[in-house]
């Protein structure tokens, strides 16, 4: 509940302006020069006698405390001129810089729409990274989407292209700093192409999509498999770990795998069912309706004190009858 005067904080002082402390100063010397006349004219008219001398120094500190507040009340109005000036010269310096950027972020996308000359195109990507990596968010994603439109354009079919390592670096500079390109990004291989070149993992845009193809992704301790903002159409995954297996994975091959998590994965008025070689299941999550028999003679494993489990309480299976039991499969997996 909030209390009465609970609005009014004690620490939400009123702030003084610049014009306050301008007034303030005036006032403050207009008065004291009127004290110091009047105490003047007050002194001589009847001439100086040892009474008026007593009078002077009582008189002194009253005199000091006044000259103390003129200072003051001066001293805060330069101030505040000083930090005025100093934030008007701050504000034009960012300006600059500002436009200084913006100006990088045109000749970028200059040199990106040079796609017959290599060389311009990668220092294009080189500009461009410099504002990805940069303080000024807006401009960072805006030199992401160019970044992005750009690997849309020119890799929709293949990796196989001399400006994919520099394009997906500059990137996933951008996303580390959490920072990610509005851009729904495809890549699709034909259907022709039985030995496609591999895809790569694509990080720092909002959506991306793969269709056909494989991603060799195997390191030696598996690389983390990407769960958000990636679907999966048909394509070979190789060498991922944490696997989760659903609507985002249809009718995709998994090999030399880690599955985390199985779910039933429905496309039409049929399972999509996905296909798995020499994957580890060991403590993975199998949804209850999931068709286990697709599993076996797949060369799949599992460690014998970490075995799948369903998801439907109670259910007991004997999954010797579908993976080979392995006290090993995860370390051997990698290999």
């Amino acid at each position: 509940m909030k209390h009465i005067g609970e609005e009014n904080r004690v620490g939400d002082f009123p702030k003084v302006s610049e014009r306050d402390w301008e007034v303030y100063s005036i006032v403050s010397a207009m008065f004291t020069l009127t004290a110091f006349s009047a105490t003047f004219l007050f002194l001589i008219v009847d001439g100086i006698n040892a009474n008026d001398l007593k009078v002077v120094q009582t008189l002194s500190p009253f005199g000091v405390g006044l000259f103390a507040l003129v200072t003051y009340c001066t001293v805060n109005w330069r101030g505040k001129i000083t930090t005025r000036q100093a934030d008007l010269a701050a504000r034009q310096i960012a300006l600059a810089e500002r436009e200084s950027r913006a100006k990088l972020l045109q000749e970028g996308a200059k040199l990106l729409a040079e796609r017959e000359k290599d060389a311009h195109v990668s220092a294009g990507i080189a500009t461009l990274a410099i504002l990805v990596s940069g303080d000024d968010e807006p401009l960072a994603v805006q030199a992401m989407n160019l970044i992005a439109d750009y690997v849309q354009r020119e890799m929709r079919r293949t990796h196989e292209h001399s400006q994919k390592n520099e394009a997906f670096a500059a990137l996933k500079a951008g996303a580390v700093l959490g920072r990610r390109a509005d851009r729904l990004v495809f890549f699709e291989c034909s259907e022709q192409d039985k030995d496609p070149y591999p895809w790569s993992l694509l990080s720092g845009v909002r959506h991306v999509s793969y269709s056909g193809g494989v991603i060799f992704e195997q390191s030696a301790l598996g690389t983390p498999f990407p769960s958000k903002g990636v679907v999966f159409r048909n394509v070979t995954l190789v060498g991922f770990r944490d696997v989760q297996v659903s609507a985002n994975t249809r009718r995709c091959t998994f090999r030399r795998c880690t599955i985390a998590e199985v779910s039933t994965v429905y496309e039409g008025v049929g399972p999509a069912q996905p296909k798995f070689s020499q994957c580890d299941f060991s403590g993975a999550i199998i949804a209850d309706d999931f068709p286990l028999e697709i599993l076996k003679n797949t060369n799949c494993t599992f460690e014998p004190d970490r075995p799948p489990q369903v998801t439907y309480p109670g259910r007991i299976v004997d999954w010797s009858q579908f993976l080979r039991s392995d006290p090993f499969a995860t370390v051997k997996i990698f290999v």
